[in-house]
């Protein structure tokens, strides 16, 4: 499968390395060629500086025989347009977006994206996945150990927080009204290799790897 990321940050890399274990062809576009040098040094892919949305940039990156379009950069309307272009232009079958807007992903705009309207054919967003404490893609960076118990009804695992993550915004006890719906608790924490036990008044920071329960 030959598969295009638009994005070299920590979503961006962790879908590269992930498709990259697995023998697909992966290309990868940034506009930081620093980033991209040591992408290239570390990883089994191909990079190409530029813009993620300019149709010259994904002519570059092949964009015309990809199979399939990942647009994780940090900003929702830039992964919006290389989803459009790649579509327009290029014909490529699948585009996915990371959308980090509550606004895009309300139920009152459902029909938005589809590919008589936007051309996004499945969305990500880092913030939602932490909650619901699964990685449902493959993109999805940061998820570890994780585990069933009282015969499956109960899940455990382990999650990396992200920076800019609602998670990380405030006590644990107000996480379930940033994320409605929400049926998971915050157990426990890791930070700086030490392992302990968190409270609804802990705050959780960007690095901390969290160790949550949920309803299976």
């Amino acid at each position: 499968m030959k598969v295009l990321i638009c994005g070299a940050g920590a979503v961006g890399r962790a879908i590269a390395e992930r498709l990259a274990d697995e023998r697909n062809s992966v290309t990868v576009i940034d506009l930081s060629s620093d980033v991209l040098a040591r992408l290239g040094d570390e990883l089994d892919v191909a990079t190409v500086l530029g813009h993620g949305s300019h149709p010259d940039v994904l002519h570059r990156a092949g964009a015309a025989d990809c199979d399939i379009v990942f647009a994780v950069t940090p900003s929702d309307e830039v992964n919006i347009t290389a989803c459009t272009v790649a579509h327009t232009l290029f014909n490529v079958p699948t585009k996915i977006a990371r959308l980090r807007a509550a606004a895009y992903r309300t139920s009152d705009w459902a029909d938005l994206f589809a590919r008589d309207r936007v051309p996004v054919d499945a969305t990500i967003s880092p913030d939602i996945e932490v909650a619901e404490a699964i990685a449902r893609l493959v993109t999805m960076p940061g998820v570890g150990e994780s585990g069933s118990f009282c015969r499956g009804q109960v899940l455990g695992f382990s999650v990396e927080c992200l920076s800019g993550s609602p998670a990380v915004a405030g006590p644990l006890r107000e996480v379930n009204g940033r994320f409605p719906g929400l049926d998971a608790t915050v157990v426990g924490k890791k930070r700086g290799g030490k392992v302990s036990v968190v409270g609804s008044e802990h705050v959780l920071e960007a690095g901390d790897t969290a160790y949550v329960v949920a309803a299976a």
